[in-house]
């Protein structure tokens, strides 16, 4: 959660900051961009660890407040980080005989993507749509779906 918090909150005080030097808004940008990076590695390295839905569903519960934030960079921060989470997920999920049958925290995250799809900033609506259909991907996963048809039907 602190690195959420760090790494949103350095984003949001960097665009709130108007600093004239362009050498020193360079070096922060490219500091803001290896952090967000680093939190993608990291991420997926959970996920690899504990490929659980209730990894990914904490993963969006940190998420979830930024997504609702006004400021078009929190929002797209965080759709874009959920959908590395989401990609990950799809890539890396293996359903065995004792697994769950549904994907729980599916409906809610939808839910909570729905309106992001309709965003002013075109980039965070490009990735709640990247969201959903992993999103879809992956409840169609538990329900038993062939991957031809669900993408087919996307």
């Amino acid at each position: 959660k602190a690195c959420f918090s760090t790494i949103f909150s350095s984003f949001l005080e960097h665009q709130a900051s108007k600093t004239e030097d362009y050498a020193v808004a360079s070096l922060l940008e490219q500091q803001l961009s290896s952090m967000v990076n680093k939190l993608h590695i990291l991420i997926r390295e959970l996920l690899r660890q504990d490929m659980e839905q209730s990894t990914l569903d904490e993963i969006f519960t940190m998420l979830e407040p930024w997504l609702k934030l006004d400021q078009d960079l929190s929002r797209e921060l965080s759709v874009n980080i959920f959908q590395g989470a989401l990609d990950a997920y799809v890539k890396g999920v293996k359903l065995g005989v004792n697994s769950p049958s549904n994907f729980t925290p599916g409906p809610y995250m939808i839910g909570a993507m729905i309106p992001r799809c309709c965003d002013p900033s075109k980039s965070v609506r490009r990735f709640a749509m990247e969201c959903l259909q992993h999103l879809l991907r992956i409840l169609s996963l538990y329900e038993g779906l062939a991957v031809e048809t669900v993408e087919q039907a996307l």
